[in-house]
């Protein structure tokens, strides 16, 4: 069984990187295994970067929806003290 030569953890040999260290596995194509990887990563913050703007979107709504409601009660308050002040 192959090792990895970077932290010496048993392989499977499909591996493509260790799975411990992350490292290469050799096969003299480690650019294109870099270049794979970075893609990837790449992928990886596009699609947080995307969820973090969703979930932005989301909370500036609810902020919207507390300041609305905010308002009605405000709303509301003022109601019930000019109407007990001219109850009479």
């Amino acid at each position: 069984m192959a090792k990895c030569v970077n932290c010496g953890r048993e392989l499977e040999g499909n591996e493509r990187f260790c799975p411990n260290c992350g490292s290469p596995i050799g096969n003299g194509n480690s650019s294109n295994d870099i270049a794979e990887l970075t893609q990837a990563i790449k992928l990886l913050v596009f699609e947080n970067r995307t969820q973090n703007e969703k979930i932005i979107k989301l909370l500036d709504n609810q902020n919207k929806m507390i300041c609305e409601l905010g308002k009605m009660v405000a709303t509301i308050s003022k109601y019930q003290i000019v109407n007990t002040i001219f109850k009479d």
